[in-house]
């Protein structure tokens, strides 16, 4: 759980970043946000965090609040899930910040760094694919009995 509200953390921290280069950088008679396409980039960069904030968020809660470790299964959707996005929102962030991003020392690059190797360490995408595979042959869909 610790991994994954860490990838949350860098990638609103690429998020802000990204929304306040893109505010006072002056492109074509106006800042970047004039432009329907920037809207876009950002607004999908916060839907990504935030969907991924809600998978956290289930993982970490108890049904029924009597679980003290969080469910292996959720914990490894929310890991896996935190990974991807945080290095798609860096990603993109470099991308609207553009070459200033990706040189040795700034922020960004810095952080996508840091993205990237989320994805390698404390298990990799394909450890936490099997994780839940393992899971669900062994036990079905987590919650259709209740459906």
């Amino acid at each position: 759980m610790g991994a994954s509200a860490v990838s949350l953390g860098w990638a609103v921290a690429a998020l802000e970043q990204a929304l306040r280069y893109s505010q006072q950088r002056e492109q074509f008679g106006g800042p970047l946000t004039d432009k329907q396409g920037i809207q876009w980039k950002l607004a999908e960069m916060y839907r990504q965090i935030e969907t991924t904030a809600a998978t956290i968020y289930a993982a970490a809660a108890s049904p029924d609040g009597s679980a003290v470790i969080p469910d292996r299964i959720q914990t490894s959707v929310a890991k896996l899930q935190s990974s991807q996005i945080v290095e798609e929102v860096v990603s993109e962030a470099v991308q609207l910040v553009g070459a200033r991003a990706f040189q040795q020392g700034h922020d960004l690059e810095y952080l996508y760094r840091l993205a990237r190797g989320r994805r390698i360490a404390a298990g990799t995408d394909e450890m936490m694919l099997n994780t839940v595979a393992r899971a669900l042959l062994r036990d079905g869909v987590p919650g259709m009995e209740t459906r």
